[in-house]
């Protein structure tokens, strides 16, 4: 299970224990990204919400500024 004791290279390995996979970032999604108004000036959200457009995916956030975006956020 996760112990913050853990090291970056237990992290693979915890994350497949958990079942969380990897989402590589595509070129489709940095086309998303970079057509996307700037409604939001963080850029690894913005890579966030543009790969959650991209793949259909709800973000997880409690930044309202994400709801800007034609996703789905949860976390109010």
């Amino acid at each position: 299970m996760i112990n913050y004791d853990n090291s970056f290279d237990e992290l693979q390995e915890i994350l497949g224990q958990l079942k969380i996979e990897n989402l590589p970032v595509t070129f489709a999604d940095t086309k998303i990204y970079i057509d996307l108004p700037s409604h939001h000036g963080d850029p690894f959200d913005r890579m966030l919400i543009a790969q959650a457009m991209n793949h259909s995916l709800i973000v997880v956030s409690r930044d309202s500024a994400f709801d800007a975006y034609p996703i789905q956020r949860l976390w109010d």
